[in-house]
């Protein structure tokens, strides 16, 4: 069982407008479970008549190897779009609980207790929280009077706290961009075509084309496809960014410093 945390004598406002004590939230385990042996807090869950989706997630950010799960294809595209983010570093899956104080319709004050779908680790030093729901579940009550108040919670701790919906995971073309990107990995960077497109980044003007890149990496004793698969490692890095608006091929619009 989570302890209650104790109130404090500090007031704030709920989103309702009710008086609030303020750092009265906890969060369990202590590491936000970005730790690598943390597991999962919450329990698969059977959707009134039927089972919720479950599947394994492949993302090579998740933090640990019990976390490779996710309870929906649009959790599964969230996985894939923090795995291509090089501003992601890693990420938690049904991390930790969050009790906190909201407050009901008639104004009394309850514990709730919440597992977010999401911890991520920015390479700034951010951590977000990260709530995945489709649209409809989105716009729902009483989800949008909670959310505030779980909000308010992980701002007691320092976290940020964002819901993705299909409008920001789906977004096309860059959900293809990034599963294209990542279709890369497998092949692991090869030195020699590393150094081939690194020394044609030296030579070019950013920005430059994919195929203006390959062109000169060919130039230098690399050839087309790793010099192609080396570049969407780079961009997965963040050693180069891309425009990702518009579908990766030769005419993208590579940047570099």
């Amino acid at each position: 069982m989570i302890e209650r945390p104790r109130l404090s004598n500090t007031k704030g406002l709920s989103s309702s407008g009710h008086s609030v004590p303020q750092a009265c939230s906890t969060i369990v385990p202590p590491g936000w479970g970005l730790d690598r042996d943390a597991q999962p807090v919450r329990e698969f869950r059977r959707q009134r008549l039927r089972h919720a989706w479950r599947g394994f997630s492949s993302s090579h950010k998740i933090r640990s190897s019990r976390m490779r799960i996710c309870e929906s294809t649009l959790e599964r595209d969230a996985h894939t779009v923090l795995s291509a983010d090089p501003q992601v570093l890693y990420f938690g899956v049904q991390p930790h609980w969050l009790t906190f104080v909201d407050f009901t319709d008639q104004g009394q004050a309850v514990w709730r207790r919440y597992a977010p779908d999401i911890i991520a680790q920015l390479r700034n030093g951010r951590r977000v929280v990260i709530e995945v729901k489709s649209i409809t579940f989105a716009a729902s009550e009483p989800w949008l009077s909670r959310q505030a108040a779980i909000r308010a919670a992980y701002a007691e701790h320092d976290l940020d706290f964002v819901v993705l919906t299909e409008l920001e995971i789906r977004n096309q073309p860059r959900l293809e961009n990034c599963r294209i990107m990542l279709s890369h990995r497998s092949f692991g960077l090869d030195a020699q075509h590393l150094i081939a497109v690194r020394s044609s980044l030296g030579v070019a003007s950013s920005p430059a084309t994919i195929a203006t890149i390959i062109d000169l990496a060919r130039a230098r004793g690399g050839e087309q496809s790793p010099s192609f698969s080396t570049l969407m490692q780079m961009i997965l890095t963040g050693e180069i960014t891309a425009d990702l608006s518009r579908p990766l091929g030769d005419d993208t619009l590579v940047n570099w410093q």
